[in-house]
């Protein structure tokens, strides 16, 4: 007992020795956040950026860097050993490369540089059009040039041996090649020529590997270069098994046996991103790398016999660059899940770590191994050994009966579609029991949506059998008429329900989330569109708004997955030639095959699907004063000064006919949605919308029948809800809420301006709070109940 006290007595001495301790901070460090902090809040977004400012910045930020260059060039080469003119430190130039980074969120080419016109269009042109035609394309020039300069001074700086210069140089040069655009027509070839500079320098770096840290540090240029690129895929991957062949354990030298298998995992793991972004390029050397380690058919357990010897960790990147190479094919033949499946199920019985099982099958989920996820991982081992409590069992069951649905509609297609909705319908019944509400609205939407996407697909695949027998569309005025009009209808409003819940939720998911959103939600629009080819009948004529309104809004989602390319390449080819001169009978036919296809194609589950995020709701105070959000201490005084009983967070605004009046929306937006969202964001965007209550009276607005005509006014006194309100979002720090608890966030003021109410009543001012990140999406954040509606009383006196 008195052993356990002296234990946790110590204990408490590290804790508090630890928390007197004083944090160093670094003067450099701080200044590249300052920077950065900056750029990002004085842009806010990349649509609304000040293009003055980022082409200043860029040219500053540009010119320091490229004289550190120079500096660094002049005393490697001419006298290493002076002292007159030192360097800038490491913190220094990772600083720059922080701040400059940032920029690229922002630099865009408002307008593309056309080429030198003609005699005759100069003659045609007016000299003033000339003149401002000729300064856009000065401008864009020079920025150009300086992104250009920028863009190969952070390759330069990624031969530096400070793992620090690297790692922020590789973030760099991902951001500036994803955005990489000179607003000429040789796009295609710049990108190609900076990847192959990248390539070089990679290449050499591999070559002379003398710390193991550069591996991480290249990670964010290989998998931008990978996805952008199918050569640089092949040829950074050839390179990285190559690297795991020539080094093997020494089993003399336990030390360096250690050092191999670290190295190992380091190379698996980018492995394993490039098999992310090029699956097709990793699955031409997926045997030579199975071979590595001596996974054959006659011994792939991973441990006895094999020539590399595998941790835990190298096992678990092992099957995600299997799972993987799963979308280098529409659909893989049946050889190919016979031969791998294999070495998957021998390398998931040599795992021992539960938390490493679940995030394999989370990866198995978001790339179409269902077969896999259900059968060899919650089967056989997280349901029937890693299962601790009642609802662990109860999710693992959720999540087995949710792959062996998708598993069967990838074998059977279509045909399986009716036992698919037994087992979702299962699946979402059995998410009440699990968590929160909150916590599984994004689980429980999803799989509704989906629901709804299975059933259209059946209805429609029901309707083109019926066209095929018939060879015809049917009568005018008929029941299929009508359902044919209205099936493209449903497809276009399911992708609608998709968008809302990337805006409902996009704020706390990661990036694949959001993209696998947008991909379902670029297939929804693409079966629609089909079927009003296939039924031509139908759209001629056809006044569809909601397909209209929002045609060019439509998300292209994840370019690079097997569905999305499959979507382009049926659209090309196949949906567009379509017309009435295409025999019904033939029709429906393709649209038949098509629709089984789509069901076997790999869904695009999102990676955050099988997490269970909240986050909380915010406090919010409507008030005609700029004031922050009060507290419960102050509402209590302001109740026993006003002779009030009962608190109320908002107050009854009095305001006359026909005249204008402005709110301030106040609160504090709280730390973890920085904490656990992945945008960069800074600003904060309101709209608002003004609702009729009721009258003054139920008397005053009655006729003599009794009946309120009080309705008919309430378009004419309705503000457009449409009407954004953006504001930037304080540093953070600490705030006081409600309740009132000390809490860390960011404070937000913003000014909402009413247009005039023509009409006497009550009305209801209805705020709604969306966060925009830095690439200009918006995102809703929930709003504490009660405090987004403010009452409006219009009275004339």
């Amino acid at each position: 007992m008195s052993k356990s006290r002296l234990v946790y007595q110590q204990q408490l001495e590290q804790e508090r020795q630890q928390h007197s301790s004083p944090v160093t901070l670094c003067l450099q460090c701080e200044t590249g956040t300052i920077l950065k902090e900056l750029i990002l809040r004085y842009n806010g977004a990349r649509h609304y950026a000040d293009v003055a400012f980022t082409r200043q910045a860029l040219a500053e930020l540009t010119g320091a860097i490229a004289t550190i260059l120079g500096k660094m060039a002049a005393k490697s080469h001419l006298n290493p050993s002076t002292e007159d003119d030192p360097l800038p430190s490491s913190c220094v130039v990772s600083s720059l490369l922080d701040a400059a980074t940032s920029l690229f969120y922002f630099l865009q080419n408002h307008r593309p540089i056309d080429p030198p016109a003609t005699g005759k269009e100069k003659a045609t042109g007016t000299g003033e059009s000339e003149a401002s035609h000729s300064e856009v394309d000065e401008n864009q020039l020079l920025e150009n040039g300086m992104k250009e300069a920028l863009f190969q001074c952070a390759i330069q700086l990624m031969n530096s041996p400070n793992e620090c210069i690297v790692s922020k140089a590789s973030s760099l040069l991902a951001l500036a090649l994803a955005y990489k655009c000179d607003g000429s027509r040789n796009q295609e070839q710049v990108i190609q020529s900076s990847i192959l500079n990248i390539h070089q320098t990679v290449q050499t770096q591999f070559k002379r590997v003398d710390h193991l840290w550069k591996y991480d540090a290249f990670c964010d240029i290989i998998k931008v270069s990978s996805r952008l690129s199918y050569s640089f895929a092949y040829s950074i991957s050839s390179s990285l098994i190559e690297g795991i062949t020539a080094v093997k354990p020494n089993a003399d030298s336990d030390k360096n046996a250690n050092n191999v298998v670290e190295k190992n995992e380091y190379i698996l793991s980018l492995v394993s991103s490039i098999a992310q972004m090029q699956p097709q390029a990793v699955l031409k050397k997926l045997d030579q790398l199975l071979e590595v380690f001596s996974l054959s058919e006659d011994n792939s357990n991973g441990n006895s016999g094999t020539s590399m010897e595998l941790s835990e960790k190298c096992k678990g990147q092992l099957i995600s660059i299997i799972l993987s190479c799963r979308l280098a094919q529409l659909l893989p033949p049946e050889n190919w899940s016979m031969v791998y499946k294999e070495h998957v199920r021998n390398l998931v019985l040599s795992l021992s770590d539960g938390w490493t099982l679940y995030l394999l099958t989370r990866h198995a989920f978001s790339t179409g191994n269902f077969d896999i996820a259900a059968e060899e991982i919650l089967q056989k081992r997280l349901l029937n050994e890693m299962s601790t409590s009642s609802k662990s069992y109860l999710w693992y069951t959720t999540l087995l009966m949710i792959a062996r649905a998708e598993s069967e509609l990838s074998k059977e297609g279509t045909t399986m579609i009716p036992h698919a909705l037994i087992s979702l319908d299962a699946a979402i019944n059995s998410l009440g029991s699990i968590g929160t509400t909150a916590s599984t609205a994004f689980l429980n939407d999803l799989l509704c949506r989906r629901k709804d996407f299975l059933q259209l697909c059946l209805i429609a695949r029901g309707m083109c059998a019926e066209m095929r027998l018939t060879n015809s569309e049917g009568d005018r005025h008929s029941r299929t008429r009508g359902q044919q009009r209205n099936i493209s209808r449903c497809f276009y409003m399911v992708g609608s329900q998709y968008a809302k819940i990337n805006k409902e939720y996009g704020a706390i998911h990661c990036q694949q989330t959001r993209s696998s959103i947008r991909s379902i939600f670029a297939l929804c629009h693409f079966m629609g569109d089909a079927v009003r080819k296939v039924f031509y009948q139908v759209s001629q004529g056809s006044t569809n708004e909601l397909h209209k309104d929002r045609s060019s809004m439509w998300p292209k989602g994840d370019n690079n997955h097997v569905l999305s390319k499959f979507l382009a390449r049926l659209r090309r080819e196949l949906i567009e030639p379509l017309d009435q001169s295409v025999e019904p009978k033939t029709r429906a036919e393709s649209m038949i095959e098509i629709i089984d296809i789509i069901c076997k194609c790999p869904f695009p589950y999102p990676r955050d699907f099988m997490s269970l995020k909240t986050l909380p709701p915010v406090e919010v105070c409507i008030s005609p004063e700029p004031t922050f959000i009060p507290t419960t201490n102050s509402l209590e005084e302001k109740a026993k000064e006003s002779g009030t009983a009962t608190l109320s967070m908002h107050e009854i605004i009095e305001v006359q006919p026909g005249s204008t009046f402005n709110m301030f929306v106040s609160g504090v937006l709280p730390e973890a949605y920085f904490k656990q969202g992945y945008l960069s964001c800074s600003q904060i965007v309101v709209y608002r919308s003004l609702v009729y209550d009721g009258p003054l009276s139920g008397i005053e607005d009655a006729d003599e029948n009794g009946e309120n005509h009080a309705d008919m006014l309430v378009d004419k006194s309705r503000s457009d809800p449409s009407t954004e309100f953006p504001s930037e979002l304080l540093p953070s720090c600490e705030c006081v809420n409600m309740s009132p608890a000390v809490m860390v966030g960011s404070k937000f003021m913003i000014p909402v301006s009413c247009e005039p109410i023509l009409s006497e009543g009550y009305y209801f001012l209805e705020i709604k709070l969306f966060l925009r990140d830095v690439r200009g999406g918006e995102y809703r954040i929930p709003i504490v109940e009660d405090c987004d509606v403010m009452i409006v009383m219009c009275k004339s006196h």
